[in-house]
């Protein structure tokens, strides 16, 4: 019954984070980066395989932010894949401690620190 009430059908683009890395590269498009970023933004599902495999830039930071950030504001549905464990460390922030503490900065730095 939902599924009747639905669009009959979906659009999707689905990629590896490598190859839309290279798309939205300067010169890896015809379109412009602006263009193919907005295409990846406004496409109703989105399937990312691999996200992670790329080498860490500021570029790809910001690319990466850029999709996420710009889909989720929109609630439009994002899959991602990655090869990264769902048990790897990740960095805690710190943690406030009571009024009148006196361990906070030690607190703070082994909080920090991925075990």
């Amino acid at each position: 019954m939902i599924a009747e009430a639905g669009p009959v059908d979906y659009q999707v683009i689905a990629t590896t984070a490598a190859d839309l890395y290279g798309r939205l590269r300067p010169g890896g498009s015809d379109q412009g980066t602006e263009h193919e970023l907005r295409r990846y933004t406004r496409v109703p599902i989105l399937l990312l395989d691999d996200l992670g495999s790329a080498k860490a830039s500021e570029w790809v930071e910001e690319i990466t932010y850029r999709l996420i950030n710009e889909r989720y504001n929109a609630c439009r549905p994002t899959i991602f894949t990655s090869n990264y464990s769902t048990q790897a460390p990740v960095p805690r922030p710190a943690r406030c401690s009571a009024p009148g503490s006196t361990s906070s900065s030690a607190t703070a730095s082994s909080a920090a620190s991925p075990r």
